[in-house]
């Protein structure tokens, strides 16, 4: 019973961290104590220290020498374009193996979804970051998911949470884009065949791969700000 609440209360450490790492509330050289992060989410330092090591094992995370905690990696290219490429290998593959094998009903839902980001942002109402972002996750998980394969799934959310720091959904001009190449995953998915699905899946990540690439090598860099030290 307790093994089950710290793992529940671990669980939620790690969504606190990456959710604010994700939305740069805890930005690239902050340095992060059990302590300090245990008081701000109100829990003591057990979960705080296995949401640490997961968020490692992410390559969120660096730790500190001596056990002075931990600090968020700065984001790298090189490090973006590693994932991804791991990412281009298994995702058309698994878009594959997941034709025909999700619920028609749950591809309708996606489907209805992303319809309604597109005419939000055709009607100048805008797209929300966190809505898309949250159809994004939920899609590319339940299609790694409809594979059957469980460590093929947990490979792909670790690499998806790699590329997610550098959040494809900050440039505008891919929101669309991105929407109809899910609309074209989701039409293989249903219909058919794999060899579509999985072409439909490559050029989506192409895409996300090409636009992330050229808003990170034409952006001013920033200025070194040095090490930040979370206070609470």
């Amino acid at each position: 019973m307790y093994e089950d609440f710290t793992d529940r209360l671990s669980a939620r450490a790690y969504d606190a961290l990456l959710r604010m790492i994700l939305d740069n509330t805890l930005p690239p050289g902050t340095c992060l104590s059990e302590r300090d992060i245990a008081t701000r989410l109100d829990m003591s330092r057990t979960p705080v220290r296995e949401a640490f090591l997961l968020l490692e094992n992410d390559g969120l995370l660096a730790r500190l020498g001596n056990n002075r905690g931990y600090c968020i990696r700065e984001r790298r290219i090189e490090d973006f374009i590693d994932s991804l490429e791991v990412r281009l290998i298994l995702e058309p593959e698994a878009a594959a193996r997941a034709t025909g094998r999700m619920e028609l009903a749950q591809i309708g839902m996606f489907r209805d979804r992303i319809r309604a980001l597109i005419e939000a942002a055709e009607s100048g109402r805008g797209v929300s970051r966190d809505s898309s972002r949250v159809i994004d996750d939920m899609l590319h998980q339940a299609i790694a998911l409809a594979t059957g394969n469980q460590h093929l799934s947990d490979i792909i959310s670790a690499l998806r949470r790699r590329t997610a720091v550098f959040d494809i959904q900050s440039l505008p001009e891919r929101a669309l884009d991105s929407c109809r190449e899910h609309l074209a995953i989701l039409d293989g998915l249903e219909n058919g065949p794999a060899e579509l699905t999985r072409e439909s899946m490559h050029t989506h990540l192409v895409g996300v791969r090409e636009s992330i690439i050229a808003h990170l090598t034409t952006r001013p860099k920033p200025s070194q700000a040095g090490t930040r030290m979370l206070s609470c």
